[in-house]
């Protein structure tokens, strides 16, 4: 099995009841009925980060293209990361142009390595929830598993 990324609106509060919700079957299915996240296989905050450079137009920086690390699991094998509000802004700032383009870029990474055709999807839905983080004063998350 794959890496599993489930991206999503938040407060801090609400992100951190997410990212323990396995724990706690109860509670866990309310909070992701309230943030009803977006699901995708292959992407961690590395990918975001390099995404992030794509839509800057800048050469990839460790020290500035990296979500913030809300949590991760002693084990390693699930981690929380908060989007900051520059790459949110970039997303929902984007034209239909930039986002092909950054589809395109970013599928010929390393990192990603597919048809720009399956990141389109993701990319929209990043958009979309960049959109409504902004409009809502909140943050998008990306929490992950392996």
């Amino acid at each position: 099995m794959g890496v599993i990324a489930d991206f999503f609106i938040a407060g801090p509060a609400e992100a951190i009841r997410y990212a323990n919700r396995i724990e706690e079957p109860d509670e866990g299915e309310e909070i992701a009925l309230l943030l009803n996240p977006v699901q995708f296989n292959g992407i961690t905050d590395l990918e975001i980060g390099t995404l992030w450079a794509i839509l800057e137009r800048s050469e990839w920086d460790i020290e500035k293209h990296m979500p913030e690390d809300i949590y991760v699991e002693e084990d390693g094998e699930s981690w929380l990361h908060r989007f900051p509000d520059e790459l949110t802004s970039l997303l929902a700032n984007s034209n239909a142009d930039g986002l092909e383009s950054a589809s395109e870029q970013w599928a010929k990474t390393e990192e990603i390595d597919c048809n720009a055709a399956d990141l389109r999807p993701l990319l929209k839905d990043l958009q979309s929830l960049a959109r409504q983080a902004i409009s809502t004063g909140q943050s998008i998350y990306l929490w992950g598993c392996l």
